[in-house]
């Protein structure tokens, strides 16, 4: 493996390590969510696609699969 094709990787696998800290780190908050935020999240009736969205991310995160 060439230096140029080497520093290339190292770049790449250093993106992918901090991105898995953010990823960590988020996980970490949510995991933290009382029962309280929880319950209020859930009586939402028309919770708009935006919170859709950002609910669907938070269960990607916590390792849930996706039932669409």
């Amino acid at each position: 493996m060439e230096e140029e094709e080497f520093e290339e990787w190292e770049m790449k696998t250093g993106k992918i390590t901090r991105r898995l800290k953010v990823l960590e780190h988020l996980r970490a908050i949510i995991a933290k969510l009382n029962n309280r935020a929880i319950a209020e999240m859930k009586s939402y009736r028309d919770p708009g696609s935006d919170i859709e969205a950002v609910m669907r991310g938070l269960f990607i995160l916590m390792g849930d699969p996706l039932s669409r």
